[in-house]
């Protein structure tokens, strides 16, 4: 299992969308990041209820996750 949580991924992607923007680059990127099925499962959970915290019918995604950035989409495979 990796040790990437939805902290680290905001952290990363934010710094990296920021830099991207200091030189100009405004076009969307991309980055790619291919976790195991159980850290798959556990940012996903993460993130849908950090995004709902009332929530109540979490569906898991089946096979990435995106997560948007200003210049920058993060996709998570498993």
């Amino acid at each position: 299992m990796v040790t990437l949580t939805t902290n680290e991924i905001y952290k990363m992607g934010h710094e990296l969308s920021q830099s991207l923007i200091k030189n100009k680059v405004t076009l969307k990127n991309e980055l790619n990041i291919k976790v195991d099925d159980e850290s798959f499962k556990k940012i996903d959970e993460d993130l849908y209820y950090r995004s709902n915290p009332n929530g109540d019918n979490f569906s898991p995604s089946q096979s990435k996750i995106k997560v948007t950035f200003p210049c920058l989409e993060i996709f998570i495979y498993k």
